[in-house]
This record gives structure tokens, C-alpha cells and sequence, in this order.
């Protein structure tokens, strides 16, 4: 899936009054790994970004979301990302389901077939359960049922089993442990009061993995982990 956006900013260039402007194209997937292309204009002058992959939420590697821009505008991008992540790709579904729609309709007049494929309904809850697992569309068309068209579709899902997550957190003020630790949820009490923001990678597939782990915290070298307490991964 493909979404595009634009920022706008004021910099410091050589005509302060200038606006810098960074266009964004992402390929999003299902988890925050993502594909990045994207231009960078200062007055008249363009530079192509490199194309780069890279995880949204690792701050080592994701500031060509915001090329030239603060951290603040890069974290606003972050977060919207991912706050919206769902709602793009389902638009982005919607669109190429509708042009392929129209296109088959265009196929069908020039065949001389009489009858318009129009797309059964399909509700918001409908498309974020497409985005969200695998699955297959059927689309059953123009069966004759009196002077009428039966349009229908069907949808067989295989529902993801997420794998089991162990997300870092270093010790806040507000911490309960004053130890580094990895937790089996988010949600987990000493998780959300600890720091978790600016932490690559931001979580592993195993406790093997967790607990052997060396992190980057602000471009520091972060290890030594140890399982929750309170969540007891």
C-alpha cells in the first residue's frame, strides 16, 4: 500500500523568508516497516532522497520523514503515521478496487455486455479487517435474477496470529524497578510509566532474543534486560 504527503516548513537558508518543501512517498505494510522515496526543495532547487527502508519508530533511521525539519515535526509525522496507518491503507484498497471496477464496466460496454458491475457495499469495519489479515476478494457479477443483476461479494480471511512481542523499557522517575526490562505487553503498568520512546529495536520476537539484547538509546549502547515483574513475560 502507497501514501503520500508533503511538508512545509520555514529554514534556514540563504533567504530566510524561503520555504523548505519535502515530498513523501511511503509503502506501507502491515507492521511500521516501510518503504521511503522522497524530494527535498529548497527555493528552485530539487534533491532526490535516497530510497531507503526502515522502520518507522527507529529514530536512528527515520528522519528522512521530515528531511531538514526539527524532531518535533518528524515526531507529529511518526505519530500521525501510525494513528492513520489503517484508514490510508483502506482508502488506498477502496481506490484500486473502484478503478478496477470501473475498468471492467469500460471492458464490458465495449464487449456489447449491457449490464454495470457496481461494488457491493462494504463497510468501514469490512476494510480494516481486509487491511489488517490475509485474505482473498470474490466477486460474483451479473447473474440474471429477473429484470435484475445479483452483484455480491465474498471475502475469506486467515486471521493473523501476531507473534509474541517483548518490548525494552529503561527506567524512569516514575519507575517502579530501577532495571532495565522487557515486557510481554504494552499495556503493562511499569512499561507505560517507564521510557520506551527512542529505543532500536523497540522490541524482539523471543525472550532468548530479549534477554541477550544490546539497544540504541539516543545513540547510546544500551544492554542487560530483564523480564518484568509486574507482566512476567
Amino acid at each position: 500500500m502507497v501514501g503520500s504527503y508533503v511538508v512545509v516548513w520555514q529554514g534556514q537558508t540563504k533567504s530566510p523568508s524561503a520555504n523548505i518543501v519535502s515530498s513523501h512517498t511511503l509503502e506501507l505494510t502491515m507492521d511500521d516497516y516501510v518503504t521511503h522515496r522522497g524530494s527535498y526543495k529548497v527555493g528552485s532547487d530539487t534533491t532526490d532522497l535516497e530510497v531507503k527502508k526502515f522502520y518507522i519508530s527507529d529514530s536512528k533511521n527515520n528522519s528522512d520523514l521530515a528531511k531538514g525539519a526539527n524532531d518535533k515535526i518528524k515526531d507529529e509525522i511518526v505519530k500521525y503515521i501510525n494513528d492513520n496507518k489503517q484508514q490510508i491503507m483502506a482508502n488506498v484498497l477502496m481506490e484500486e478496487l473502484s478503478y478496477a471496477t470501473n475498468r471492467h464496466n469500460s471492458y464490458a460496454s465495449s464487449a456489447g455486455i449491457k449490464y454495470t458491475f457496481n461494488f457491493p457495499a462494504t463497510t468501514k469495519e469490512e476494510l480494516f479487517e481486509y487491511v489488517d489479515d490475509i485474505g482473498i476478494i470474490a466477486f460474483v457479477q451479473g447473474i440474471s435474477i429477473g429484470n435484475k443483476y445479483l452483484n455480491t461479494k465474498s471475502y475469506g480471511v486467515s486471521k493473523l496470529e501476531l507473534t509474541t512481542r517483548y518490548y525494552f523499557s529503561i527506567p524512569s522517575e516514575n519507575s517502579k524497578y530501577n532495571m532495565n526490562l522487557y515486557h510481554k505487553d504494552t499495556k503493562c503498568l511499569e512499561y507505560l510509566v517507564s521510557q520506551t520512546n527512542d529505543i532500536t529495536p523497540s522490541y524482539v520476537l523471543t525472550k532468548q532474543q530479549a534477554a541477550s539484547a544490546s539497544i540504541d538509546l539516543k545513540s547510546q549502547r544500551v544492554s542487560g534486560f530483564y523480564p518484568c515483574p509486574i507482566c512476567k513475560p
